[in-house]
């Protein structure tokens, strides 16, 4: 599980550390409390020896001998959503902006910088869904991929972008106005 990175930090303080284990490819995360001062731990699993609690042993452990703290849950969606399998980069996008706070958005374009069209256009989807038009206007200023740009064009729309599409109407060649149309009018 620590292998897996499915082991990450909640809290930690001078006598308990409090971390979340992921089982079931993610689909259940078991709470584990490690008791620094006597040793002891509690999971929420309930068994009275599980591959949980040692997991969270084994990535506090191999956190702290590294000088760092064990990763939090946002920190490792963003690694998967940078370096998995497209299909997990996908599922990881995708949960990044549902669930991922304020700092979603930025996450989400430092995702982009290095991502493959597929997970590309889950962010710009992402994006629309989050109604971020400042980083959906990054996008559409930046991209070349007509695809893309037109997604990003059309969440902007939806974002509620109309008055920085009707300026980017006024300056866009003729190919770049039917995109624009397109998101004015969503």
């Amino acid at each position: 599980l620590v292998r897996a990175d499915a082991v990450v930090g909640e809290r930690a303080d001078a006598d308990e550390v409090v971390v979340r284990v992921a089982t079931k490819r993610g689909m259940i995360a078991r709470t584990v409390t490690l008791f620094l001062d006597d040793g002891q731990w509690e999971c929420t699993c309930g068994a009275p020896v599980c591959e949980h609690a040692a997991a969270a042993v084994i990535g506090w452990k191999r956190a702290r001998d590294e000088g760092r703290g064990l990763p939090t849950a946002r920190e490792t969606v963003v690694r998967v959503a940078m370096t998995g399998p497209e299909p997990v980069r996908i599922a990881a996008v995708r949960d990044l902006g549902r669930f991922g706070g304020p700092e979603a958005s930025k996450d989400l374009l430092s995702v982009y910088t290095t991502a493959n069209e597929p997970v590309r256009l889950q962010i710009v989807k992402a994006l629309g869904e989050r109604a971020d038009g400042v980083a959906l206007l990054q996008i559409v200023e930046s991209e070349k991929d007509g695809t893309l740009r037109f997604n990003a064009i059309a969440g902007l729309g939806q974002a509620g972008g109309a008055e920085k599409l009707a300026r980017m109407y006024k300056t866009a060649s003729l190919p770049r106005k039917r995109p624009i149309i397109v998101g004015l009018f969503r």
